[in-house]
């Protein structure tokens, strides 16, 4: 089994077969692994797709490193579909997944693939300039 977070508790991450903390840089602040990924955004993707489909469908592109499947349930049953994010180490696989996996067919719905808007590493530098 790969990745196995969905929706995952605040300070861990199931990233392959390990879980993976979160630690402290040497500088101090809080480190994350995701922040050196390129991610993208999946949407239309039914809620009944696994993560190891995702996993299989786009590691087509490149390298996975990491899938991620919200879990809300906001009690509005009319939306049959989900989304999810997928991380690539590189960013050459993360532009080759959106060009060819949008509207690609998963699990009997086209789907809509872009690059995630706001990323781990956008979100790490925002924070870095509230300190300066």
């Amino acid at each position: 089994m790969r990745n196995i977070r969905r929706n995952g508790h605040r300070g861990e991450h199931w990233h392959g077969h390990q879980r993976v903390a979160l630690g402290y840089s040497s500088k101090g602040g809080r480190s994350d692994w995701r922040a050196s990924l390129f991610s993208i955004f999946v949407d239309r993707l039914s809620r009944r797709v696994s993560i190891e489909a995702l996993w299989k469908a786009f590691g087509e592109y490149g390298k996975v490193m990491d899938v991620f499947i919200p879990f809300h349930d906001s009690g509005n049953r009319e939306r049959n579909t989900t989304f999810a994010f997928v991380r690539y180490k590189q960013k050459s696989e993360m532009l080759k997944a959106i060009e060819e996996g949008n509207m690609r067919r998963i699990d009997g719905w086209f789907i809509r693939v872009k690059e995630a808007s706001y990323s781990w590493r956008a979100r790490r530098v925002s924070r870095s300039n509230l300190f300066q």
